[in-house]
Formats: structure tokens, C-alpha cells, sequence
């Protein structure tokens, strides 16, 4: 069986046991965005100003990392992490613990979506399509298989549309409740 899920990701499994089927999905998933992400220099040095390190050992990294060429910054790029390594330990450090962090935002973002999801039954090459999405790291079918991709889109941008809708009136309430205790306050 093999699996495709929303930007280019593919988990290929023939196992009945769906916890291995869903260690596979997660690690294809976390691999993916592993090298999808970059951090750039700004990113990493604000890290660093909310870090609880002491003052004169942050400005110390800072130093350090100025010199630091930040364009590919990805720990897969040995030349990067050399430099880093070069720069200092705790610069290393600081940076691949930033590194998962996004890593690790990324993959729940992503989880928290619902998509078209294609099964590719390689056996007998049927292709059948669902909206699925993931629950406590197990994907979940939220649809009957169809046929055709088509046939599900309308749902999926109904769904999308609503998610914004409420996304927007959230953010509208944050700020009535920002401008109310600006407003007690004062």
C-alpha cells in the first residue's frame, strides 16, 4: 500500500498492525519537514535573547554566530554544522534545539489539517481518495473512499473556509480582549 499525503509526502507499508502504519506516516511526515526547514539568523538569535542563559554568555554567542554563514542553515548541511561547531558547542547546541522546536511545530501544524489522502493499492494499482486527518498520531478517516480526487475538494475548501472564518473571528476576540484590558487598565 502506499499512501500520499498533502505536499509530496508518501509512506509505502504493506503492514496490518496499524501502530507500524502509523510510526511510518509520523516519521515520513517529521522527515519531510526536516528538510523543509531552514532557520534563519534572525530566528536563531531571537532564540537566543529569550534563552535563560546568563547575559554575557549570550552576547558571547552572539559574537560567535555573527560570522556564521545562516542561508542553508540546516543541520543535514555538514558545512554549516561545522561552522557552527567551529563557533562553539553551545552555539551548536542552541541551534538544533531551535531546529527541532520548528521541526516539531511544523509536524503538528501539519497533523492538524485535514487533506485528501490517496491510498495506492500496489498490488492490484487502484487508487481510492478520503478526507483524512490525524488524532492523537493516528490518521483518521473522516469520509467514504472515493474514486476520484474531485469528488472530495468542495469539502475540503468548505472546511478550509470555515477554519478561517473562526480563525478570524478568534483573532477579532484576542484583540476586543487586549483593547478591554488596555482599557481597565488605564
Amino acid at each position: 500500500m502506499l499512501e500520499r499525503f498533502k505536499e509530496n509526502i508518501q509512506v509505502k507499508h504493506s503492514d496490518k498492525d496499524i501502530k507500524k502504519k502509523n510510526k511510518r506516516r509520523h516519521e515520513a511526515i517529521k522527515e519531510h519537514f526536516e528538510e523543509q526547514t531552514i532557520i534563519s539568523k534572525p530566528k536563531f538569535l531571537e532564540y537566543l535573547e529569550r534563552s535563560d542563559k546568563p547575559n554575557e554568555e549570550i552576547q558571547g554567542m552572539k559574537e560567535s554566530a555573527k560570522d556564521v554563514d545562516f542561508a542553508k542553515a540546516n543541520p543535514n548541511n555538514q558545512r554549516f554544522m561545522n561552522e557552527l561547531a567551529l563557533a562553539g558547542g553551545s552555539i551548536t547546541e542552541g541551534f538544533l534545539e531551535v531546529f527541532n522546536i520548528e521541526v516539531n511545530k511544523s509536524v503538528e501544524r501539519y497533523k492538524e489539517q485535514l487533506q485528501i489522502i490517496e491510498e495506492y493499492d500496489l498490488e492490484n494499482d487502484n487508487s481510492y481518495f478520503f478526507i483524512g486527518g490525524f488524532q492523537d498520531d493516528k490518521l483518521k478517516q473522516y469520509s467514504v473512499k472515493k474514486k476520484s480526487k474531485q469528488d472530495l475538494e468542495p469539502y475540503i475548501e468548505k472546511h478550509n473556509e470555515r477554519e478561517l472564518q473562526k480563525n478570524k473571528l478568534k483573532d477579532l476576540s484576542d484583540v476586543r480582549q487586549l483593547e478591554k484590558s488596555i482599557e481597565d487598565n488605564n
